[in-house]
């Protein structure tokens, strides 16, 4: 499934698949959206914040390695979640398109939950690994305690046993070898509200889409 350019001008309520697609005539507009959105809707109290530096593809030759970018430069990333380095990674991923550029760099999303069976969630769940952040490294498993967040990004994972190691591979062949993904195509003043729990992403290649911008929101719940 692929999703462009939609003229709404309000955020709609996330749907079943998880996600909200729309446009607002600038990011100031969208920001005050996203707050209007966050005090309307139920669950946990929920904290809005702004990452000032816009997402712009680079080569990442002076990126650290634990990133995508320092890995991965302008090729296509691998799927992932947001702040998987974080013991409580946001709930809920907000991105603008302050511009799209030549020819836009496209985001994939997938819901991982339709990618993996009960039987394997549960491995999933009891699949140690660390979390390589230097001195603020933790354990955790790859699937919380609920089943509701997957803690993916292969760049900040390391297995902990053969075992998990055998695991950890397999996820990554599983997700990439999906074929249940939305695309989103950006164009300028798009935006796209997902949950960062239930979705994972990815960005395609950017060899061609050097100056496409989003301004990137992080929107904050606690995990159980």
């Amino acid at each position: 499934m692929s999703v462009r350019m939609m003229r709404r001008p309000v955020l709609q309520p996330l749907d079943d698949l998880g996600f909200s697609v729309g446009y607002a005539e600038s990011p100031a507009v969208f920001e005050t959206l996203l707050h209007q959105w966050t005090s309307a809707s139920g669950g946990g109290a929920k904290h809005v914040s702004r990452h000032y530096a816009p997402l712009i593809p680079s080569s990442g030759r002076r990126s650290n390695r634990n990133t995508l970018t320092g890995r991965y430069g302008l090729s296509k990333f691998p799927y992932h979640i947001d702040g998987a380095n974080l013991l409580n990674p946001p709930r809920y991923v907000a991105l603008y398109c302050c511009e799209s550029g030549f020819e836009a760099a496209t985001t994939s999303i997938l819901a991982w939950a339709e990618v993996f069976n009960e039987s394997e969630r549960t491995r999933l769940e009891r699949c140690a690994v660390l979390v390589d952040q230097g001195a603020s490294s933790f354990y955790t498993t790859l699937l919380s305690r609920h089943g509701s967040l997957l803690r993916w990004n292969n760049c900040v994972i390391r297995p902990t046993s053969s075992d998990a190691h055998d695991v950890v591979r397999g996820v990554a062949r599983r997700l990439e070898a999906s074929i249940t993904a939305t695309e989103i195509y950006w164009r300028q003043g798009m935006f796209v509200v997902f949950d960062n729990w239930r979705l994972l992403h990815k960005r395609g290649s950017a060899f061609l889409s050097q100056t496409r911008e989003l301004a990137r929101w992080w929107i904050r719940e606690d995990l159980e």
